[in-house]
């Protein structure tokens, strides 16, 4: 696994033409593992939960790239990825 500090610095949007709709659904894909690009002054990015630390704060854009909303990494050692339906 990567981690990259400056990750946390940056602005996440869905990968592979994916949208979320509510803060609730980005929160869900994020904490399944689904991957989200990170677009950054070098080029562009995919990532997941993976590429965090505990505590991290993941910043997401939503709802056509319009709203943003903000996703903590959970605890380790309290958290397994969980598995979402490709609906979500």
């Amino acid at each position: 696994m990567t981690y990259w500090p400056e990750i946390t610095t940056g602005t996440l949007t869905p990968a592979y033409g994916r949208d979320y709709k509510t803060p609730a659904q980005v929160q869900k894909a994020f904490l399944a593992g689904k991957d989200f690009q990170w677009n950054h002054p070098w080029g562009r990015t995919y990532c997941s939960i993976r590429d965090y630390q505990p505590g991290d704060t993941a910043k997401i854009r939503y709802n056509r790239k319009e709203d943003i909303t903000f996703v903590q990494v959970p605890d380790a050692k309290r958290f397994e990825l969980q598995e979402i339906s490709e609906e979500a």
